[in-house]
């Protein structure tokens, strides 16, 4: 297979000036757009973030931080990731490195070890919060299922009627 990518550059069998780039194989010219895409995809498929190394289980950061303006915030170890859980809002948190993440807005959030290699803290814009507890509480893991254990059946109820009365 040869790739030629420069405008009027000779081709692989010295044989005339080729223009645009091309893609041959066997003998077969195929468009610079396949090749485009392929290469395309490989780095879409790269974007997605690293994979997690066995050293860094999620649960490592799972636990109860400080927040800002003396709130509690929750990092929990979901299906998909790690979660931020403050009141009962739920944010991703995406891996791109060891101890580093970012939140949904693209802030960098990472992770801060002590000398024995447990996590402290957590950093968000300049400021660190401190972790409080690795405990989470069942009612916050909660918080991710679809429907709380124990919950029973589910029932539909009609929603009252909202027809004017007349008096």
């Amino acid at each position: 297979m040869t790739v030629s990518a420069f405008p009027e550059s000779r081709s692989s069998t010295g044989k005339g000036i080729e223009r645009g780039a091309r893609l041959t194989h066997r003998g077969q010219a195929w468009p610079a757009t396949l090749l485009a895409m392929v290469l395309m995809s490989i780095a879409v498929g790269a974007r997605k973030g690293p994979a997690r190394s066995p050293e860094q289980p999620l649960s490592d950061y799972e636990g109860t931080y400080e927040y800002r303006d003396g709130l509690t915030l929750f990092i929990v170890a979901g299906r998909d990731g790690l979660v931020a859980i403050l009141d009962e809002g739920k944010y991703s948190l995406r891996q791109t490195g060891a101890d580093a993440f970012t939140n949904p807005s693209g802030d960098a959030i990472p992770f801060v070890r002590d000398s024995h290699g447990l996590v402290m803290a957590f950093v968000e814009r300049g400021d660190t919060f401190k972790r409080r507890s690795i405990d989470v509480p069942a009612d916050v893991r909660h918080l991710l299922e679809a429907r709380p254990v124990g919950a029973g059946p589910y029932r539909y109820v009609p929603p009252v009627s909202r027809k004017k009365i007349k008096k």
